[in-house]
C-alpha cells in the first residue's frame, strides 16, 4: 500500500514537473541512487523538524527569500519525501536583482542564478497542488487532518570571501542544467527524426523546464528568439530522419514568418507543440531513410516535379537506369509500381487544390500532370470514392454545416 501511495505521489509531482527525492532523516543524506538535490542548504531545516517530530500528517512547507519552494513529509522506516523545488509565480527579472542585492550576492553569478530560477516549474494553481500534496500525506498517515507548517528561511548575506564555494556550487548546477537541457533537445530531436509526435511532446514539456535566461529586455523578442532556435532544432532532427531539404525549407519558411508574430506567451507555446506536431508528420509522409540512394533520388523527383514528365522511361533515362530494373526495384523498395505511386502523389495533390482553391477541375489536372481529364477524374475516383466535382460539393456541404453550427452556438 505504501509502495503505491508513493508511486502516486510520483505520478501526482510528475504531472506538475516537480522533483520528488526520498531522504533518510537519520543521516539526512540522499538515498543511493535518487537524484542529489541542488536545492539550498536551508532545507536541512525541515528534515531536523521532522526528524524530531514523531507526529504523522505533519506537512512542512519550506520557502526561502527567492521564493523557492519546497514540500517534506515524514514516510516509514526514518525517512521524508521532499518534493521541489518549485514556484508559486514566475521569478520576474527585478525581483531576483532586488532579492540579490539583499543577500549581498556579487553581479557575477546572476546568469547563473536565472538559469537555474528560470528551469524550476511554476504552480499555477498552488490551492489545488497543496490539497494533492496534502491528501497524500495525509493518506500515508492514515489520518483525517493534515497539520501544515510554513517555514521562511532566515534572510543570509553572503560575504565575498564565502562566495567562492557557493560560486562554485551554483556553476555545477548551471553546468548540471545545461547538460540536462541538451539532453532534453536530443530527446526531441530523436522523437521528431522517428515522427514519433507523441514522445515528441513528452521531450517538449520536460524541455520546458530548462528556459534559457533571457537575453534582451524586449520579452517579445525573447519569445521569438527561443522558437527561432527550436525551428533550428527540429528541421535538423527532421534532416535526420530521411527528408528531403526542400521539404524541411518549405516548412521552416512557414515557422519563421509566424514567429514574428509571437507577442505572448501563449503564442509561443501554440506554435511549439505546432513545430513538434508538423515536423514530426514532416518525417512520417517524407522520410526516405533506409531506402537505396536511387530510390530515394527517384522519390523526391517525382514529389517535387509532379507536373512534369513522370513515366517510367522518361525517369529511367533521367537517373541512368534501366526501366526493368528501376521498376522492380521501386516494387520491391516500396511495395507499389511506380505508376501507382505517381498516381497517388498527383491525387494528393489535386485534393489539396480542390480542398484550397476554386481552380477548375480541368486545370487541376493540368497542375497535377495528367493532360487527360478523362483519365483523371476515373483514377481519382477510384482512389476517393467520388469524382472531384462531388469531392468538392462534400466539401462545400461540410463547410457550410459547420458555419451553421457555430451560429446555432
Amino acid at each position: 500500500m505504501k509502495l503505491e501511495l508513493l508511486e502516486c505521489l510520483r505520478l501526482v509531482t510528475d504531472s506538475y514537473n516537480v522533483d520528488v527525492r526520498i531522504c533518510s532523516l537519520g543521516e539526512q543524506k540522499q538515498e543511493q541512487g535518487e537524484n542529489e538535490p541542488a536545492g539550498p542548504r536551508f532545507l536541512s531545516q525541515g528534515l531536523k523538524k521532522l526528524s524530531r517530530d514523531k507526529e504523522g500528517g505533519v506537512l512542512y512547507v519550506i520557502c526561502d527569500s527567492f521564493d523557492e519552494e519546497y514540500c517534506m513529509f515524514r514516510l516509514p522506516k526514518d525517512q521524508a519525501a521532499v518534493i521541489g523545488p518549485y514556484r508559486q509565480k514566475k521569478l520576474e527579472w527585478h525581483h531576483l536583482s532586488e532579492a540579490m542585492r539583499k543577500r549581498s550576492i556579487p553581479a557575477s553569478v546572476l546568469e547563473e542564478l536565472e538559469t537555474w530560477y528560470n528551469s524550476m516549474p511554476v504552480i499555477r494553481d498552488y490551492e489545488a497542488w497543496m490539497n494533492l500534496i496534502s491528501s497524500i500525506c495525509r493518506t500515508f498517515h492514515n489520518t483525517e487532518k493534515t497539520t501544515v507548517h510554513f517555514i521562511e528561511s532566515e534572510l543570509e548575506t553572503w560575504e565575498d570571501s564565502k562566495w567562492t564555494k557557493e560560486q562554485q556550487e551554483e556553476e555545477a548546477v548551471s553546468m548540471k542544467l545545461i547538460e540536462e537541457r541538451y539532453k532534453r533537445e536530443r530527446d526531441l530531436m530523436n522523437a521528431i527524426s522517428t515522427g514519433n509526435i507523441e514522445e515528441g511532446f513528452r521531450a517538449l514539456s520536460g524541455l520546458g523546464r530548462y528556459k534559457i535566461s533571457r537575453r534582451y529586455m524586449d520579452v517579445y523578442r525573447d519569445h521569438r528568439n527561443l522558437l527561432i532556435t527550436l525551428n533550428t532544432i527540429c528541421r535538423k532532427a527532421a534532416e535526420f530522419g530521411g527528408v528531403h531539404p526542400v521539404h524541411i525549407d518549405r516548412l521552416s519558411a512557414k515557422f519563421a514568418k509566424l514567429i514574428e508574430t509571437v507577442y505572448t506567451a501563449e503564442d509561443a507555446a501554440r506554435i511549439r507543440s505546432s513545430m513538434v506536431r508538423k515536423y514530426s508528420l514532416l518525417v512520417n509522409n517524407y522520410s526516405l531513410k533506409g531506402y537505396a540512394p536511387v530510390i530515394q533520388k527517384v522519390i523526391n523527383y517525382i514529389d517535387l516535379n509532379l507536373s512534369g514528365d513522370l513515366s517510367l522511361k522518361s525517369i529511367s533515362e533521367k537517373f541512368s537506369v534501366s526501366s526493368g530494373y528501376l521498376s522492380e526495384l521501386f516494387r520491391k523498395e516500396v511495395n507499389s509500381t511506380l505508376t501507382s505511386y505517381v498516381n497517388q502523389k498527383r491525387i494528393r495533390r489535386a485534393t489539396w487544390y480542390l480542398n484550397s482553391t476554386q481552380m477548375q477541375i480541368q486545370q487541376i489536372a493540368e497542375e497535377v500532370g495528367i493532360g487527360d481529364v478523362a483519365y483523371f477524374i476515373r483514377i481519382f475516383k477510384k482512389s476517393t470514392g467520388k469524382t472531384p466535382r462531388e469531392y468538392r460539393n462534400m466539401l462545400h456541404k461540410k463547410e457550410a454545416e459547420n458555419y451553421k453550427n457555430k451560429e446555432i452556438q
